[in-house]
């Protein structure tokens, strides 16, 4: 008896104390903080197209749902979105919990639905808006005082204006619902008025509907009529002199590749698939893709055949018209219709790829890198076509996500920076390998049927090595690997990919191209020390890789930082003899040429030019370390890299942070 008086006090103390929380005017200052904060949980990070992107990397989820979303429509208005919902779905359960036992809990509470009223509801839906739009101003002050250099206003504020619209409109769905529950409950609406009210409410809807698809076709034909008048210039803009500045474009696409790979002719065939959106601030009537496989530089003879040769194009499942141009490295695809801005296309690319068997003594292997058709880059004077003839490693892109179905034979091994996410035995007796990869500039393969592989996990991510029979190296390699990316996470920030890949095979001497998240990499056989061609390798995954640059324009950018880190790794070691061999190296080869050269493609110019970025630019950082002390030189690393990472910066961005964040003017040490 005792208990059972118990338990009924308890829950009216329980009931009177929600109550008061519901009704009083304290209540409404709890519900605000309620609003401000779990928008702020839900979304402080990701308030901005796509800035917090390397945030997400480690959620395969985030990359498709940024895919599948608008371009316009940031994970701010998900997240709120979302939380609206199940906030929408509470307010049912709670209206309806006397009849379903499911939601007893309620009940345990003391919360009836008989407690939900007009007031109630409007108390709640209005401090909780309350505290969403303080977290939506919040955020709005936050991007304008984060933006970039150069960014517009209004491409800030456009996000937040869409996400707040959608959240406005579910709350108002939400509260609407319950206040229609709420007067069902209480009789004042019966069968009767709500058939007619539903019948006239359907009616007025499809009025608005047809009203609006006339109003939106209306509009579409002005914009298209407007855009046949707009001058857009040449399919590709005549090049023009090197600007101050370069303001870029980006644009997260989707690859979507199905290849078959036959050994005995050397042909990787299939097609790739490519959704595209137009996230320029203007209409396009052609699309640019660049055939690296054609360039000069992995050809051996100017005169050599293409190797990746394009059959035929397909733009939303008609065929279009092509050209191809720069040395057959150049695919321009005519749209045959004007592309405005937030608007998609689909493109299908049916292509073959001759790969070239490389042999040594230790075995075999194909590898390649932008092995597909990889949009070009858009900047203020249109598509990029740069070309370096004797540039091997340059590869300018955005960073996208892939989804690859490589068939093959069964004796052959699969290296990628993608992550292998499954194998399917075909009845023809090969097997189809299935990659993910996601924020990353461009997708690598290597196969061979003598690989020897390595791999270990990471902080978030994994590390794997496939060298040629040597299995010694092999592990060697991701045991110094993981020392490098430890280095490195710890000075400049979290690795920015999901795996650390690299091919490693014997060559005269040591050193390696990059590319997103590994690279292949050049030893000496019997060389008992890896670590100056790997340290810089690595240091590429930060300052070439994640922190997007224009190499062609600004070579010393990416380069300079390149080797610089990977100095500043080898002088951490006990024995800094290799530290000092580099530097001294550096020194006796430095020449006059300044920092800020362009890279030509003479390579008279551009040789002397690569030069002074090699040698003259680490010693340039080394000057200034001396003058802003290694504390402060490390604070600007880390903001450039946190502030550029996923896009493409101009130099003048890192200069400005340079400036703002340790007081050092670094362009007297360029020009």
């Amino acid at each position: 008896m005792n208990g059972k008086s118990y338990a009924s006090e308890k829950d009216l103390i329980i009931g009177k104390l929600l109550g008061r929380m519901i009704n009083k005017p304290f209540a409404s200052a709890v519900v605000v903080i309620l609003g401000f904060v779990s928008s702020l949980l839900l979304s402080f990070f990701v308030y901005l197209q796509f800035k917090s992107i390397e945030s997400l990397k480690i959620n395969r989820l985030g990359a498709v749902l940024i895919n599948a979303l608008s371009p316009r429509m940031n994970l701010f208005g998900f997240s709120t979105m979302l939380f609206l919902a199940i906030m929408a779905a509470f307010m049912f359960a709670i209206t309806y919990n006397k009849n379903l036992p499911y939601f007893k809990l309620l009940n345990m509470l003391g919360w009836k639905w008989q407690r939900i009223n007009s007031g109630v509801l409007f108390n709640f839906m209005s401090s909780y808006g309350l505290g969403y739009a303080l977290a939506l101003l919040f955020l709005v002050v936050y991007a304008l005082f984060g933006r970039t250099e150069g960014a517009k206003f209004f491409d800030f504020l456009r996000p937040f204006v869409s996400s707040s619209a959608i959240a406005l409109l579910l709350m108002v769905l939400a509260a609407g619902t319950t206040v229609f529950i709420m007067l069902i409950k209480a009789k004042v609406l019966g069968r009767k008025t709500i058939s007619v009210g539903l019948r006239n409410s359907i009616l007025v809807s499809l009025a608005i509907i047809v009203l609006s698809l006339a109003a939106w076709q209306i509009s579409r034909y002005i914009q298209s009529h407007r855009l046949e008048k707009v001058d857009l210039g040449t399919h590709l803009p005549a090049p023009t002199a090197t600007p101050q500045e370069n303001t870029f474009s980006t644009n997260l696409v989707r690859y979507d590749l199905q290849l078959r790979f036959e050994p005995t002719s050397e042909l990787l065939t299939g097609k790739v698939w490519i959704n595209f959106t137009n996230q320029f601030n203007t209409a396009l009537d052609n699309l640019v893709f660049r055939l690296y496989p054609n360039a000069e530089w992995a050809l051996a003879t100017p005169s050599d055949s293409p190797y990746l040769v394009v059959n035929w194009v397909k733009a939303n499942g008609e065929i279009v018209n092509t050209e191809i141009s720069n040395s057959n490295s150049v695919l321009n695809v005519l749209l045959g219709k004007t592309l405005a801005p937030d608007q998609k296309i689909s493109l299908e690319i049916d292509y073959t790829l001759q790969l070239g068997l490389v042999e040594s003594k230790e075995g075999s292997w194909w590898s390649s890198k932008a092995f597909y058709p990889l949009l070009a880059i858009y900047d203020q004077n249109g598509w990029r076509t740069d070309d370096c003839s004797y540039c091997e490693n340059i590869v300018f892109s955005d960073q996208g996500s892939y989804h690859l179905s490589l068939t093959h034979p069964q004796d052959l091994q699969i290296l990628s920076n993608a992550n292998q996410t499954s194998i399917k035995m075909e009845e023809d007796g090969y097997v189809t390998d299935v990659f993910d990869g996601i924020l990353l500039r461009v997708l690598f393969i290597g196969m061979s049927k003598e690989f020897t592989m390595a791999s270990e996990g990471g902080e978030g991510f994994r590390i794997q090595v496939a060298t040629l029979n040597d299995q010694t190296t092999a592990d060697k390699l991701v045991e110094r690997a993981k020392v490098v990316l430890a280095f490195y996470t710890e000075e400049f920030g979290r690795y920015p990919f999901d795996t650390f890949t690299l091919l490693a095979s014997t060559s005269s001497g040591s050193g390696g191209i990059s590319f997103s998240g590994g690279a292949e990499l050049f030893y000496k056989v019997g060389l008992s020390d890896l670590d100056p061609a790997l340290a810089e390798l690595t240091a590429a995954q930060w300052w070439s890789e994640a922190v997007g640059v224009d190499f062609f324009h600004a070579p010393w950018q990416s380069e300079t930082l390149n080797v610089f880190s990977s100095w500043l790794y080898l002088r951490s070691l006990p024995d800094q003899t290799q530290f000092e061999t580099a530097k001294n190296k550096a020194g006796e080869h430095v020449v006059s040429m300044p920092l800020n050269c362009v890279l030509k493609n003479d390579i008279s110019v551009g040789g002397v030019c690569f030069t002074s970025v090699r040698n003259n630019g680490p010693l340039a950082w080394l000057k200034m370390e001396d003058a802003v002390t290694k504390e402060n030189l490390l604070g600007v690393l880390k903001e450039y890299y946190k502030s550029c990472q996923g896009k493409i910066c101009s130099p003048e961005t890192l200069l400005k942070i340079i400036k703002t964040r340790a007081s050092y003017d670094f362009s007297t040490l360029i020009k």
